[in-house]
């Protein structure tokens, strides 16, 4: 009896918890207008100009933005940013604040770019 009584305490703890976890990555849901990109060298070339990044959209954790330039990619629990983007197959890393301002930032062999989004 007391098994039983320990292996549903188990199994109602773990049932809280998930729904926890799901909030913890909602907390980040929403539409991000793109407010600026950079662009700096990287080996000695000179590197294009960069627009301000196309907004992107953030669902259940996943990332996708729309128009020229996709940027596809995961935020975690912790506002943790990976995303790739396409065509040019680039991974940026970065973070989302409490302010609800995204930063990402990456490289190619001879460039490396920064962008930034701010939560509507």
């Amino acid at each position: 009896m007391q098994k039983l009584f320990r292996i549903s305490l188990m199994i109602s703890a773990m049932a809280i918890a998930l729904p926890a976890s799901a909030q913890s990555v909602t907390k980040f849901d929403g539409t991000y207008a793109g407010v600026s990109g950079t662009s700096g060298e990287a080996g000695g070339t000179r590197c294009p100009n960069v627009p301000a990044p196309a907004p992107v959209t953030i669902s259940n954790g996943a990332i996708q933005s729309t128009g020229a330039g996709a940027f596809q990619g995961t935020v975690g629990a912790d506002g943790r940013v990976v995303l790739h983007h396409s065509p040019d197959n680039i991974r940026y890393d970065g973070q989302i604040d409490g302010t609800g301002t995204m930063t990402a930032s990456g490289s190619s062999n001879r460039c490396q770019y920064a962008f930034t989004w701010r939560k509507r």
